[in-house]
This record gives C-alpha cells, sequence and structure tokens, in this order.
C-alpha cells in the first residue's frame, strides 16, 4: 500500500460510516460537458427495511375486510379509520393507511401497486433483495454482473462522462440499484461537503481522494487519479456555489430525514438542470415488533414512517409546483421496497419478512389509481398460507417509467436495463 493511500485511510477512517465519496469507474471513460440535458427527472425512494404493504394498502370490501381482521386482530386498522382510495382491477375496494392522509388531495398523480414483487418465492434477506432488486434481475434470472438497472441507464446514455452531477445517490452507493461506469456523486449530506469535519479537514480529504491511485494497475494510476479529480472538481463547485440550500420554500417539509432531503433534492433539481437520477433510502420498515401502538392501531411506529413518506413527498410535489412549474412537470417519484411483511402478524405486535408489498408511482406524469388485481387475504390465496401473492411484476412498473412515456428510452431498451426482461405482457398504462 503506497504512503497517499495509507494516510488517507488514516484521515477518514472516522468518517466513512456517515459520509462516502463519489463512486467512480476503474476504467474513467473521456470526459465531456453536459449537452442537452434530460428533462425528465426520476427520484427512486427504498422504504428500507421492508413495508408492510397489507397495513398501507389495506381490502374494505366485507369478505376481504373480515379476512384481514382475522389475520390481524392486534395490528389490523379499524375500517372506519381506513381512507377509501378506489377500487382494484379485479373489483376489491382499497384504502391507504390514515397516515397517509396528506397524499389524498394528490391521488390523481399517485399510481399505487399493492402486491408488487420480483417473483414468488424471492429470497427473505434484506440484503440479498437489495441487490436483486438493485440489479434488476427476478426469480430464476441467469445473470450476474455488477451493475444496478439505474447504473446501466446512465452508462447506455453517457458514452462519456459528463461534468457536473448527472446523478446523486443519498446512500454513497450502498445499494446496487446506481453502481456501473458513470460517475455517481453519493455523499448522505449534499450541504456538507466538508465530510463531516472543518473546512480545511474537509479540503484536505478532499485532495487525498483525488490523489488515490487506481488500485488495478501502475499504468493507469495517473490516468485514474486524474479523473477522479476532474471530477470530484467538477462536482463540488456545483454544490457550493450554484445549488442554494437555504433556499426559503413555501411549503413546509416535515423535519424526518426524507423530508430533509427532499426539500434538498429540490434545491439540487432547481438549479442543476444536467441532474436527472436521485436515489435515497427512508429507513425504518422492519417491524418484527410493536408496530402499532395496542391502544390505537392507527399510530405507533408503522404510522410514523408511513406518516413521514407522505407528507415528504407531498411538501415535494407542491414545493415544486410552486417554484417551478415547469420542473414539476417533468419529475415522477417511484418508491419501492426489498419484500413485504407476513399477512399474519406475530405475537409481538409486528410481522415477519414475506414477499409482495405496496410499491407507488407519484407525479404529474402518473395517472392516478390501483394497478394490478389484489390477491386477496383468505387462506387459499395467501402463498404457503403466509404471503401476499405477487400480482405485478416490479420490472413492469420501473421498465414503462424508463420508456418513451417518460424517461425517453424506447420500450426495448428500458426493458434491456433488467436482464432476461421481455416487457410487460400487459403494459400497466399508468404513465401518461
Amino acid at each position: 500500500m503506497d504512503n497517499k493511500r495509507r494516510n488517507f485511510l488514516k484521515t477518514t477512517g472516522a468518517l466513512l460510516a456517515s459520509s462516502s465519496i463519489p463512486a467512480l469507474s476503474m476504467f474513467p471513460r473521456t470526459a465531456s460537458a453536459v449537452i442537452n440535458p434530460n428533462p425528465k427527472k426520476l427520484v427512486v425512494i427504498l422504504l428500507q427495511g421492508g413495508n408492510d404493504g397489507v397495513n398501507t394498502v389495506v381490502p374494505l370490501d366485507a369478505v376481504e375486510n373480515a379476512n384481514y381482521q382475522a389475520l390481524r386482530p392486534d395490528i389490523g386498522l379499524p375500517p372506519e379509520f381506513v381512507l377509501p382510495y378506489g377500487t382494484s382491477p379485479n373489483n376489491v375496494a382499497l384504502g391507504i393507511h390514515p397516515a397517509m392522509q396528506s397524499l389524498l388531495p394528490l391521488q390523481n398523480k399517485l399510481a399505487l401497486f399493492p402486491a408488487t414483487h420480483s417473483g414468488a418465492f424471492s429470497n427473505t434477506s434484506h440484503f440479498f433483495q437489495y441487490d436483486f432488486f438493485g440489479s434488476g434481475l427476478y426469480v430464476g434470472a441467469n445473470f450476474i454482473d455488477d451493475k444496478g438497472w439505474l447504473g446501466r441507464y446512465l452508462d447506455r446514455k453517457y458514452s462519456t462522462i459528463p461534468d457536473g452531477i448527472t446523478a446523486y445517490d443519498y446512500t454513497g452507493g450502498q445499494f446496487k440499484i446506481t453502481r456501473g461506469n458513470s460517475f455517481v456523486l453519493g455523499l448522505s449530506n449534499p450541504v456538507n461537503q466538508d465530510l463531516g469535519t472543518t473546512a480545511a479537514n474537509g479540503a484536505k480529504i478532499w485532495d487525498e481522494i483525488k490523489g488515490l491511485t487506481s488500485p488495478i494497475g501502475a499504468a493507469s494510476q495517473n490516468k485514474f487519479a486524474a479523473e477522479q479529480s476532474r471530477l470530484i472538481d467538477s462536482a463540488l463547485p456545483r454544490l457550493r456555489t450554484v445549488v442554494d440550500f437555504q433556499r426559503a420554500s413555501t411549503v413546509a417539509y416535515p423535519t424526518a430525514a426524507l423530508g430533509t432531503n427532499l426539500k434538498r433534492t429540490a434545491d439540487m433539481l432547481l438549479t442543476m438542470p444536467e441532474l436527472e437520477v436521485v436515489h435515497i433510502s427512508h429507513g425504518g420498515f422492519d417491524l418484527h415488533s410493536n408496530a402499532v401502538t395496542p391502544a390505537d392501531t392507527t399510530s405507533g411506529r408503522h404510522a410514523n414512517v408511513l406518516g413521514a413518506l407522505a407528507d415528504s413527498m407531498s411538501a415535494f410535489y407542491n414545493d415544486l409546483l410552486a417554484t417551478d412549474p415547469v420542473l414539476h412537470d417533468n419529475v415522477t417519484v417511484v418508491v419501492m421496497t426489498e419484500f413485504g411483511r407476513t399477512a399474519k402478524q406475530n405475537n409481538n405486535l409486528g410481522t415477519d419478512h414475506a414477499q409482495a408489498s405496496t410499491w407507488m408511482a407519484f407525479g404529474s406524469n402518473v395517472i392516478g389509481g390501483i394497478y394490478g388485481d389484489y390477491p386477496g387475504l383468505g387462506s387459499a390465496d395467501l402463498e404457503i398460507g403466509r404471503y401476499l401473492r405477487q400480482t405485478v411484476d416490479y420490472r413492469d412498473i420501473l421498465s414503462e417509467i424508463m420508456g418513451p412515456k417518460f424517461v425517453g428510452l424506447t420500450q426495448a431498451d428500458a426493458n434491456a436495463l433488467f436482464p432476461d426482461y421481455l416487457g410487460a405482457t400487459t403494459p400497466l398504462g399508468f404513465m401518461v
């Protein structure tokens, strides 16, 4: 190990837990300026931990609600508190958790997919599913590479690595979704470019990062270090001098981390036209116990994280609408989770890892409604008597967003972002 790499590790060792350096290709491509940036912007929110879709979208039909209450006598929501939302294609009346009330005024722009997954009996390990969904794979896939589906999109679009910030990942590349050969800036806090320390120390750390030699051999060291330096020197000034993170919004964002990050995302989108992909995680969904308050199942930990999601999305939508209506009309948010929870409660006022769950798409280009049949909660309807059965292939959602109706790829190219995927048998039709 050379002295520069050793000094960098010594300098940054205490910081890497909360911050991340930009994700860079080991084989950087030729530099270029951003030309004709995509006006379409995609924000991907991961509900980390596995969201309980059964308590997110609740059946209100008499038979299905009776099944629901029987499976969840201690954590089920009273039907009178569930907010009616619509009817599934197979004519099941459905409502949403009352904590998501702030989305009701926008429901004509919110598509719900209440039973979405990556195939029956997918792995129920958090980390396996993060990689699986991030890679764009499906059960039975005979394909392995190190790229995510958004990483493939960026690689496909940019044959050269552009200046500026075309993609931002608040998770710092913790998940596979943005991984590829393109530059993705990954900082948990875009306001703090000093990496959690003083400005002087932060500058020193960035200099160490820029001077790192290539891990793949001496022949590429100078090129690798030079390209790292160029990308970082291009990206950081954009955050420091172009983006106004102190912008006063006319809309109050919630104080939850997701609200803060969506406010910062709005700040970046409003001032960096090259930015087109943002990835954010929203945690707290792995609720094996105490998901609800015993005396009031509409409140508790699950209600809190759902409320933060709904309030943050509503604030983001209304902020962009008030500040830049053209930008507002070109932003779509997709909400995903690695898996759902068991239909039947456990003995700890919680649920365990399962299969299908609720996904969402939100924005001016979205036709609000419920997509995909509701699979039912009767004993014969559940997978092995425990899991909500999948009725929507998650790739059908994402490929429609990435295709000609929104991001602008041909449908064949959008499908190709997901290995072994041949396209939707019947398109969902939720994008304008």
